[in-house]
């Protein structure tokens, strides 16, 4: 995947770029509005109401580590999972699992484990998880 999808799979997240004004380096921070890519290949990055160089932003990313309950929620509704998530990892093949909550059959509660499909990573992408696509160049993720 180019760095063009990458970018564009995160608009409406958070992007730090920098820029040069009066021989002075300045950063900011704008929502990501859009990705544009030029004749010639130059990936521009709309943030707020100018455009940078993707070279020159990174998008600010949340680890899923940190997924708020509310996310939780909107997630398990979005996707009509029945179980209770617990949460989210990456595991060893990068590939993003949900954990949820289940009943064994002595009555337990047991965790389990499953792949999430791409809609749920693009819906996760949208919110600012770092859901392993971005190279570290590209982001800084929030502790």
């Amino acid at each position: 995947m180019n760095i063009a999808n990458i970018f564009g799979l995160h608009i409406g997240c958070r992007v730090k770029h920098s820029f040069t004004h009066d021989n002075t380096l300045r950063e900011g921070i704008s929502l990501l509005t859009g990705v544009q890519i030029l004749q010639g290949g130059t990936i521009l990055i709309e943030a707020g109401f100018k455009e940078y160089n993707h070279q020159f932003c990174k998008l600010i990313l949340k680890p899923l580590s940190k997924i708020t309950d509310e996310d939780k929620a909107d997630f398990q509704t979005t996707f009509k999972i029945k179980e209770k998530i617990l949460g989210f990892d990456i595991s060893s093949s990068d590939a993003v699992l949900v954990c949820t909550e289940f009943t064994d059959f002595d009555g337990d509660p047991m965790d389990k484990y499953d792949d999430i499909n791409y809609s749920q990573l693009l819906w996760l992408a949208s919110k600012g998880y770092d859901i392993g696509l971005v190279p570290d160049e590209y982001k800084e993720v929030e502790e």
